[in-house]
């Protein structure tokens, strides 16, 4: 009976867990991590499309690559490896967390600052996720919010040029395979995209039904009272559990009492008390009298104040006007400025790529044909992946090349061999016929 275990199947027996019964090492954050529309990497994502990566985002990953010499996170962590081998690509990020199954992914609208001071309003994907926090760098995101941008693979997408002719990358299918925290010192594609632990997840999913309320009491009251009484300052913060707010519009229906019985007898003491009951408690009498008191009579203008409001009128015009005409000169002088910085950042890309004259015109066609869409990073990238794998082609021709040359030669001396063969059988022939 030494050493021999024993199983037998039982009744699994379940933990009765709570959703606050999670590991002590994880925070909470929220994520915003792309805003629909074109971006500037040159790829275009809608509002469908964001809708189909959001609904694949739980159980994506969270990943850094944590540099101790700069006590913060750097990139992608990508790392471009070129040798005898070929072309080799390591990533150095690795998890510090994950996105859980039941997380709230949603959209809401954010108003930002352009490169240009503009202010624009852009539509997030938002969701929550979970750190741990013994892993090294982590605390980082606990001090302060940090870049974010995110990892997906492509599907399918096409190009296509949006009305002022520029073209994009749009994504008709991809999935978010990891959401990657970077340093402060590297921008993601996404200008707010950030993972923040101290955001707050109110998703206003009540806070629409709280306001409703508010909104009806404050009709109802307004109806009650003739539409003069307002609402106690003290009653101006209102709690946002529904359930007090509802306790509120209850008391307050309840505190109003209307009299629906017409008396018989005006002279009668008890009508009276009633009748006195009713104002006091609905404040009738009061709203009766301010209404008469606040009857105000217009009086008609002057012909000195309609011959001022029509030069204040015409002033507004001239004022209106030049305003347009500054604002054409503006948007005139943004085009220019947008224009010249697109040709300038061309002229330095096409330099790039005419220093590459190892490569062919045909081999640098499709970079040069999409040169506005690739940033000069990129440029440079793709230019030294075509360089290496055209470098390890020529390594692997020449290779093949003295290898057929051997070959030939190989053959060369067998057929030299032959040859002498055939000789020395002939002049064995005429020896023996002598």
């Amino acid at each position: 009976m030494k050493n021999k275990n024993f199983s037998y199947y039982s009744s699994p027996q379940f933990l009765d867990l709570q959703p606050s019964d999670v590991s002590s090492h994880i925070f909470k954050c929220t994520v915003k991590v792309m805003y629909t529309g074109g971006n500037r990497n040159g790829t275009y994502i809608s509002k469908e499309q964001a809708e189909k990566l959001g609904a694949r985002l739980r159980g994506a990953q969270v990943v850094g690559y944590f540099k101790k010499e700069n006590n913060d996170f750097s990139d992608h962590g990508i790392v471009i490896t070129i040798d005898n081998d070929g072309v080799t690509e390591e990533k150095r990020t690795i998890p510090i967390g994950f996105v859980p199954t039941d997380a709230k992914v949603w959209f809401q609208e954010f108003v930002e600052t352009n490169d240009f001071n503009e202010e624009i309003t852009r539509t997030y994907l938002l969701t929550e996720c979970y750190v741990w926090d013994n892993i090294e760098g982590t605390e980082t995101i606990k001090e302060k919010p940090k870049n974010q941008s995110m990892e997906i693979e492509i599907d399918d997408a096409h190009w296509a040029m949006n009305e002022e002719g520029i073209e994009f990358y749009v994504i008709d299918d991809a999935e978010i395979t990891a959401l990657c925290v970077l340093g402060d010192n590297v921008e993601p594609c996404f200008e707010g995209a950030n993972i923040n632990k101290n955001e707050s997840t109110s998703y206003s999913l009540e806070s629409n039904y709280v306001n409703t309320l508010k909104s009806m009491m404050n009709e109802l009251q307004t109806i009650l009272k003739g539409g003069e009484k307002k609402l106690d300052k003290g009653k101006d913060n209102y709690s946002n559990n529904p359930q007090d707010v509802e306790e509120e519009v209850k008391t307050e229906t309840e505190n109003v009492e209307v009299e629906t019985e017409t008396p018989t007898d005006e002279a009668s003491g008890a009508d009276v008390t009633e009748t006195e009951k009713f104002e006091a408690e609905t404040g009738a009498a009061e709203v009766e009298t301010e209404t008469e008191d606040e009857v105000v009579v217009e009086e008609e203008p002057t012909e000195t104040e309609t011959e001022d409001f029509k030069a204040k009128y015409e002033l507004a015009l001239e004022e209106n006007e030049k305003l347009k005409n500054e604002l054409e000169e503006l948007k005139t002088s943004y085009n220019e400025l947008k224009e010249f910085k697109l040709n300038a950042e061309r002229e330095q890309k096409l330099e790039v790529v005419n220093n590459f004259t190892v490569l062919t015109d045909e081999e640098k066609k499709d970079i040069v044909e999409n040169i506005d869409s690739y940033s000069l990073d990129d440029v440079k990238s793709k230019l030294s992946i075509a360089y290496a794998e055209k470098s390890n082609l020529f390594a692997k021709t020449v290779e093949e090349k003295e290898n057929d040359e051997k070959t030939t030669f190989t053959f060369s001396l067998t057929d030299t061999k032959s040859e002498q063969v055939d000789e020395l059988a002939e002049i064995l022939k005429e020896f023996k016929s002598e």
